[in-house]
């Protein structure tokens, strides 16, 4: 699995601290560092905050020696500790709305996410760093999550409810199993099959609607979405396809309408909608075309309806460094202002436009 890397060494900038707890913006992150922001897309049109991951060995400036220590950030609004350059420990965002523990640089045990009233809004388990077990989200207070389900080494597995809807993912595996599975509707038809590696999802796994027809085929590499990705409606036509790469969307996604036309076709770089975009009516007439940009927003010239829009030149460098992690969460560093944002293009995203897809 690829991942991308930005210059082996990232200074952040100078800034007054308390000495018993260093602002992180006076250290140095060395051997291929990346510092990603805590942009979470939840699973029901809002935004959660996730944690900061630091990818690298956090220094000191002046001994070049690993970090040990609490650590904070005025802008980004978030406490931990680091312990020999990696995040170890209690962790907050925003005072406390967001919370969990690292251990060894990686996200482990219960995290949660709370609104500004302390309604809990998120809630689910890391090992290791991956998403393990149950996850639920909730939009009302006291009410039942409007999204859940559970997670197996970061891939969504076994039945989900997403937005009061259900969706159905391979079965989860149970320890450590291996070898073939196979799961059925209640009217006997064949629900799910594939199989298990090293007690992880892997290889190419099937669904089938309860009529027989393919529903879903989907390939694996030891628990992460990995290569081509196809829906089927019960009626044997195709809905979508395209291709994973370390659990993130990757290359061209086609979907189509019910009478079998092309309806999009997109383009996604490491999860991110970026690339050529085209868009078309069900009698085949094009309704936009143009390229989406690195921060997922149009720009250069676009062809909407009859009318062609120009936006900002899709070279101009922008303000926000985007930084991704294929590891099936995403996050966003707006580097000018050295502090985590929520991006107008992430909000539109969240609210249902094509953006950023990696939790399918």
């Amino acid at each position: 699995m690829n991942v991308r890397h930005v210059t082996p060494i990232i200074v952040f900038g100078l800034a007054a601290c308390a000495p018993e707890s260093r602002d992180i913006a006076t250290l140095l992150v060395l051997n291929d560092g990346v510092q990603n922001g805590p942009l979470h897309e939840d699973g029901f049109g809002g935004d959660v905050l996730a944690p900061l991951t630091l990818q690298g060995t956090v220094v000191d400036p002046e001994s070049r020696e690993p970090y040990s220590g609490p650590v904070f950030s005025d802008e980004g609004n978030w406490s931990g500790s680091l312990q020999d350059g990696l995040l170890d420990g209690d962790y907050e965002i925003d005072g406390g709305m967001t919370k969990g523990s690292y251990a060894q640089g990686r996200m482990s045990g219960t995290w949660q996410a709370v609104d500004e009233d302390g309604v809990l809004r998120w809630s689910g388990a890391f090992v290791d760093g991956l998403e393990e077990g149950l996850h639920e989200w909730f939009t009302e207070a006291g009410g039942p999550a409007a999204t859940s389900g559970s997670f197996s080494r970061g891939s969504r597995c076994g039945e989900w409810l997403q937005l009061g809807s259900p969706e159905t993912h391979p079965p989860c595996p149970n320890g450590a199993e291996d070898g073939p599975v196979e799961t059925y509707h209640q009217n006997g038809q064949v629900k799910w099959t594939g199989s298990y590696a090293g007690g992880a999802i892997d290889g190419v796994w099937d669904s089938y609607h309860d009529n027989g027809q393919l529903q879903h085929r989907r390939s694996y590499a030891s628990g992460v979405r990995e290569g081509m990705s196809e829906t089927y409606r019960a009626d044997g036509s195709i809905e979508e396809r395209g291709s994973y790469a370390g659990g993130l969307r990757d290359g061209v996604w086609e979907s189509y309408h019910d009478n079998g036309r092309l309806r999009d076709q997109l383009s996604y770089v490491n999860g991110w909608w970026n690339g050529p975009s085209e868009r078309y009516d069900p009698d085949g007439q094009l309704v936009s075309a143009g390229v989406i940009g690195p921060d997922g927003e149009r720009c250069g010239e676009w062809v909407v309806g009859a009318e062609t829009v120009t936006y900002h030149p899709c070279d101009l460098p922008l303000p926000v460094a985007v930084h991704r992690e294929r590891a099936g969460r995403r996050y966003r560093l707006n580097v000018d202002a050295m502090r985590l944002t929520r991006s107008r293009a992430a909000v539109r995203r969240a609210a249902g436009h094509p953006g950023r897809q990696g939790w399918v």
